[in-house]
């Protein structure tokens, strides 16, 4: 260009097309270590239902369903790691949920929890917890899933 002004004009949009370039670049290089930090599909399980055997909590939480295979009718039995029994349902029913409290209601102490339900007749039977993953968490040992505010899943099948 012959005039000044274009020629400012023209090197402002080639200074910022150029920005936008390296920004772009940026963006894909924080896309690949988040990749390769998290794992390609940690990015599809976000909103997915995971089934957990266990939930390794902070206090109380919205209910979770539970579900126990060729179990008709029982009582919901959650124990901690321990395998101390702190909650068991009153009633033998055929839908169960937890919501992070015992049997006096009052939110359990942090801590791992696994789900059993005692049918009237027999052993019981080990059960599994469902939600949608609201999280993922990479960690030394490996990753983990997250539903609530301090509700997590070390061990998780999507399904």
């Amino acid at each position: 260009p012959t005039d000044s002004t274009q020629f400012v004009e023209q090197l402002a949009t080639f200074s910022n097309l150029e920005q936008q370039v390296a920004s772009n670049t940026h963006l894909e290089n924080i896309s690949a270590l988040l990749q390769n930090a998290f794992g390609d599909e940690s990015g599809e399980l976000l909103g997915q239902t995971a089934i957990v055997p266990s939930l390794t909590v902070t206090g109380q939480f919205p209910a979770m369903g539970i579900s126990a295979p060729n179990v008709d009718q029982g009582q919901l039995v959650v124990r901690n790691a321990e395998g101390e029994e702190v909650f068991r349902s009153e009633q033998p029913t055929s839908e169960w949920s937890w919501d992070g409290t015992n049997n006096d209601g009052s939110a359990v102490a942090p801590g791992t929890y696994s789900f059993f339900i005692d049918p009237a007749e027999g052993e019981a039977v080990p059960a599994v917890a469902a939600g949608t993953i609201e999280r993922v968490i990479s960690t030394q040992s490996g990753r983990e899933i997250g539903f609530f505010e301090g509700v997590i899943a070390r061990e998780f099948q999507v399904g």
